[in-house]
């Protein structure tokens, strides 16, 4: 497997110079990442694409996470990272077409690693059938698509489980599926990231109310 490098920084964003993935997240550098939600907007509901991501992930196996997302390597630039989307979805999509919510700084510490990332944010709004998205094997088990009221049930803890549709990979064929999924089965990013992200979403449902 070719090895990954990444810029490494300190929790200012002073660059500090370069080290490989494993060295990255045993260590706990700061390194950026490349993010982008999807949603999408149907019968006037807000809904938000989720990938599932493959169960030899090195980080959070078999749990739904962002819709396309990946880290920078060593000398890219944000804007580089919009080609994780052609990777793990199989569709193109141009910069002039994301909005951007800004840089996150997220922390997280799993059993294994330490996960400390400037996230660089970004929406899109998919007008496409979800059936569209191609998601490569290696990377992405399935795309699930959640309404966004569902979303907040689970993370204000009025529910504690909700049914969503999707499909997966099965047998080496995408598959068609409906499965009750709880918080647990998200990526646990950290609290003041969500925070960003549900605010967003907040405004654009506000918007479809009004």
């Amino acid at each position: 497997m070719t090895k990954e490098f990444f810029d490494i920084f300190d929790a200012d964003m002073n660059h500090m110079g370069v080290a490989e993935r494993n060295e990255v997240h045993q260590k706990g550098y700061w390194h950026k990442a490349f993010h982008c939600w999807f949603y999408q907007i149907e019968n006037g509901v807000l809904n938000v694409l989720f990938q599932k991501r493959q169960h030899d992930k090195d980080t959070h196996p078999n749990l739904l996470d962002i819709t396309a997302a990946g880290h920078l390597t060593a000398g890219e630039r944000p804007h580089e990272g919009i080609r994780e989307v052609e990777e793990e979805l199989g569709i193109q999509v141009q910069m002039d077409e994301l909005e951007s919510i800004g840089v996150i700084s997220a922390s997280y510490t799993g059993d294994t690693f330490i996960d400390n990332e400037f996230c660089y944010t970004y929406f899109y709004h998919y007008k496409e059938h979800m059936e569209k998205i191609i998601p490569d094997p290696v990377e992405v088990a399935g795309i699930y698509r959640i309404p966004f009221h569902q979303m907040e049930g689970l993370y204000n803890g009025s529910l504690k489980s909700i049914n969503i549709s999707g499909f997966e990979y099965k047998n080496n064929q995408l598959t068609s599926l409906r499965t009750d999924v709880e918080l647990k089965d998200f990526v646990p990013h950290p609290s003041n990231y969500y925070k960003v992200i549900f605010d967003k979403l907040s405004k654009i449902n506000k918007v479809l109310s009004t």
